[in-house]
């Protein structure tokens, strides 16, 4: 297979994602569900020991410079009412340029309008048969005017635009400064890192990986760079592009899917998934999606509801587990939800267990 696991972390995406997770705090979400993986608040607690020092040690570092230019903040921040998990703005645009930040004017103007494309997409259906063509600011603002995105999202996406060239350079010379640190401290996490990687490296096809939770087979057979990522600890990150692919591993991402496959249905998921069950247009997705695929703008049409709020919808379903998102086949780029049935059938055993369990006493009474 053409692809390459790399050893190194990626020290860009690692910056970007420390800060990312300085507004996120996505390890205290983690560890306040413990249930979910079987474990104490204590063992999960000591299970993120190791990263909650790492975390401290680099944001002790690199805070002071965040802090100094504040300009460039609002790239970190994390983006609302998106279909899928998002740190911010400089994660995706670090993620399209890969390691290199020697940018010339084109690449930028390449790298930019793609995120910007990336985006609009979500909410529209013009890119499944045209391009959308970004030649200049007003032809994005036309392009944004109609789409229903969030305000503040439009907002950015024209200032990151507008001022392209002075944004990514700023924000690869901040990140730049910062990755010291992260290389200072990698001693904290170097073995909770190395566990996630040999497992890769190991693995007899490392897509037999990715295809459990993702539908990539029909795309990904071209070059491909691997990464595993301590602050993108429980996440799974991929580029598709023409020539290229990125995949970008959380370093406990199979460990806490293992975790929580071994605890499938607690009493506090069938809380969680019920009252995921309990709102009719929830009712009405799941059915849409047992039928096919779909993607966020066209479940929002048929529902008849903008597609943030749909995107409210879809969170909640994912908390629970009942809908996973996955990759188009016609468009690399297209973010598809799909039903998890085995979740739903695990809810729905769980539920057949708990009447049957009922019915056992009253016969043994």
């Amino acid at each position: 297979m053409n692809y390459a696991i790399h050893k190194s972390p990626f020290w860009a995406y690692e910056v970007v994602s420390c800060l990312c997770e300085y507004y996120l705090e996505a390890e205290d979400k983690v560890i306040a569900n413990h249930t979910k993986f079987g474990m104490t608040k204590e063992e999960m607690e000591q299970f993120f020991e190791k990263y909650t020092l790492y975390k401290k040690a680099v944001l002790e570092d690199i805070l002071p410079l965040y802090e100094s230019n504040p300009l460039y903040h609002w790239l970190f921040e994390p983006i609302e009412n998106m279909s899928e998990p998002r740190g911010g703005i400089a994660l995706g645009l670090v993620t399209l340029m890969g390691a290199k930040n020697d940018l010339t004017d084109e690449d930028i103007d390449d790298v930019v309008k793609e995120y910007i494309t990336d985006i609009i997409l979500e909410y529209d259906n013009a890119g499944k048969d045209k391009d959308i063509e970004i030649k200049d600011l007003q032809s994005l603002v036309t392009n944004l005017v109609d789409k229903s995105i969030d305000d503040s999202l439009k907002v950015k996406l024209i200032k990151l635009y507008s001022k392209r060239y002075e944004n990514v350079r700023g924000m690869w010379e901040l990140v730049d400064k910062c990755i010291p640190a992260c290389k200072r401290h990698f001693h904290i996490i170097e073995e909770d890192y190395m566990d996630a990687w040999n497992l890769l490296n190991e693995a007899p096809d490392v897509f037999d990986i990715f295809d459990s939770f993702l539908n990539l087979k029909k795309t990904c057979r071209q070059k491909s760079n691997i990464h595993v990522s301590v602050f993108g600890f429980n996440s799974l990150r991929v580029e598709l592009k023409s020539n290229v692919e990125y995949f970008i591993l959380g370093m406990y991402f199979l460990k806490l899917y293992e975790m929580r496959e071994k605890n499938k249905v607690s009493d506090e998921d069938m809380v969680s998934a019920l009252k995921a069950l309990s709102d009719p247009t929830r009712i009405k997705i799941i059915r849409l999606l047992k039928d096919k695929n779909m993607y966020m703008k066209e479940i929002a049409d048929i529902v008849n509801l903008t597609p943030a709020t749909v995107s409210h919808h879809m969170d909640i379903l994912m908390q629970s587990e009942i809908v996973s998102v996955t990759v188009g086949d016609e468009s690399a780029r297209r973010v598809y939800y799909q039903l998890n049935t085995d979740r739903l059938g695990s809810i729905g055993y769980k539920i057949v267990d708990l009447a049957t369990a009922n019915q056992n006493e009253e016969e043994n009474l």
